[in-house]
């Protein structure tokens, strides 16, 4: 056989290699993505869930003005898994829903505050305490009424 049936033997031979560890590299990010994804859907599915049972209580507590007894949606996963690199690994659809759940149960736990200040703090004093309650009543209702198909949305999807 002569030489240059072998260099082409090793152009074909690194070209191989080079395919194979661009390949290897591509596979070992998405296992690392899905591993990501896995790990924050580990940490948020039962405070989701958690979430989904006060969400009822939030509903007929706003409708009796019963504030004070109203327990606020929990955050502390989504703020854990939010500040590390563990949202990567999500599907867009996915982590769009996440988002936006997030953002209404801050929301809901934003206004919850501002009616508890309207009830009872400086807030309370105002000429116009009544009007701006019942705006953030509303606005509270919205916000959980709109939680809860979201919630239960990410809570029967599967990675």
């Amino acid at each position: 056989m002569n030489s240059n049936f072998w260099i082409i033997i090793i152009i074909l031979g690194a070209v191989l290699a080079t395919w194979g560890n661009i390949q290897y590299n591509r596979s070992r990010e998405a296992e690392s993505k899905n591993e990501m994804a896995n790990q924050a859907v580990a940490l948020l599915r039962p405070e989701l869930q958690r979430n989904l049972k006060i969400l009822p209580e939030q509903q007929k507590l706003a409708q009796n003005n019963s504030y004070n007894l109203t327990p606020p949606f929990e955050i502390e996963a989504w703020s854990t898994v939010s500040k590390s690199n563990l949202l990567m690994g999500l599907p867009n659809n996915y982590l769009s829903e996440l988002m936006q759940a997030y953002y209404l149960m801050n929301q809901a736990n934003t206004l919850h505050s501002q009616i508890i200040e309207s009830l009872h703090g400086v807030a309370s004093a105002l000429q116009n305490a009544e009007e701006n309650r019942t705006k953030l009543n509303n606005d509270f209702r919205v916000a959980v009424r709109d939680t809860k198909p979201i919630l239960e949305s990410l809570l029967n999807k599967k990675l």
